[in-house]
């Protein structure tokens, strides 16, 4: 009679992979959220215009488990994201005295190449913590 053994050597670490999965992907989910968000408010502070320095200081995040919101809190950064409704803002006589003069958008910019290099991010990210 002939007999062959097979032996699975390193098993013992790759059930040890699975059982640390979830743990490593949450860690993993969080550290790219964190990271994001730090990209998006340094983005969207150079994409935004600057006059006064008011805009860019009123730049924020807020991080949370799975997400983060990205804002600004001036009075007028609604008008410089999304324009306004008079598109000259200013005195029809004068249009050149507008404060505002169009769209000039720096949160969903700043978003939109945060949301191309995220995945990225997120793959080296769990590569690492799953090869340590």
């Amino acid at each position: 009679m002939i007999g062959i053994t097979v032996t699975a050597k390193g098993l013992d670490k790759v059930i040890n992979m699975f059982e640390k999965l979830p743990e490593n992907l949450n860690n993993s989910i969080s550290e790219t959220i964190n990271d994001a968000a730090e990209m998006a408010k340094e983005y969207a502070e150079s994409f935004c215009p600057e006059d006064t320095g008011e805009l860019h200081d009123s730049i924020y995040i807020n991080i949370a488990e799975d997400n983060f919101e990205l804002g600004a809190t001036a009075k007028h950064a609604v008008f410089n994201e999304y324009g306004c409704y008079n598109l000259n803002c200013g005195s029809p006589e004068a249009p050149e005295t507008a404060k505002y003069k169009g769209i000039r958008p720096y949160l969903r910019p700043a978003l939109y190449e945060v949301m191309r290099v995220f995945p990225d991010i997120f793959s080296k990210k769990f590569q690492r913590t799953m090869h340590g």
